[in-house]
């Protein structure tokens, strides 16, 4: 059974979901997106995806979207693709931005083991995740290595950490003396770093893409 499969038994994702992991597993399976090509990538995902049109990236890194329905499953999906990397990949660091504080609200409370709509629910080697969020990111220590290899979960709300004023300063962009940057910065230092966007349509304004 592959990993996908495994998944999807595990977490009882819906087809939508399975069909989405399986896309992903299809692009990911001989990729290293730390070190891949952004047109290698661009072109297995042209082939895997059975794109109508050529996938190109107007980022500089690989970026996909998943166009589901509401009430699918989106955060399922979303800790499923994270257990994924996690297992294949061995990435460890994940940042998750949401659009608005009930959708924030939400996610954290999905984050707690004991929430009935866990995040990773059914997956039963999956250690519990480090979680980090607006108002405790001051305590991550970037060198602390717990035993299991957990993953690091960072989620924001874009509110805590973009402003349409010029004025604004956040916390989240100050330099640390504790971290030695910015709590931005280090997070852009990390080389597995995978930013998961809750309604991505959302976040194509200028400040956010910058």
């Amino acid at each position: 059974m592959s990993t996908p499969e495994q998944i999807s038994q595990y977490m009882s994702l819906r087809e939508p979901q399975r069909e989405a992991l399986q896309v992903l597993h299809e692009i990911s399976a001989t990729l290293d997106y730390k070190t891949a090509p952004l047109d290698a990538v661009a072109a297995i995902a042209t082939d895997k995806s059975k794109a109508a049109k050529p996938v190109k990236f107007d980022t500089q890194f690989p970026s996909f979207c998943f166009a589901l329905a509401t009430g699918v499953g989106k955060t399922r999906l979303m800790g499923a693709c994270i257990y994924y990397l996690w297992k294949t990949k061995g990435y460890r660091n994940f940042f998750i931005l949401s659009p608005n504080i009930t959708i924030y609200d939400k996610l954290r409370a999905e984050l707690n083991a004991a929430h009935p709509k866990y995040m990773f629910v059914g997956l039963a080697d999956m250690p519990l995740p480090q979680v980090y969020d607006g108002e405790n990111y001051v305590r991550f220590n970037p060198s602390q290595m717990l035993f299991g290899n957990p993953p690091n979960i960072f989620i924001f709300n874009i509110s805590k950490i973009f402003a349409a004023r010029t004025d604004i300063e956040f916390k989240f962009h100050k330099f640390s003396e504790y971290l030695g940057a910015s709590f931005s910065a280090m997070l852009q230092g990390m080389p597995d770093l995978v930013v998961l966007m809750d309604e991505s349509h959302r976040y194509r304004g200028a400040a956010s893409l910058a």
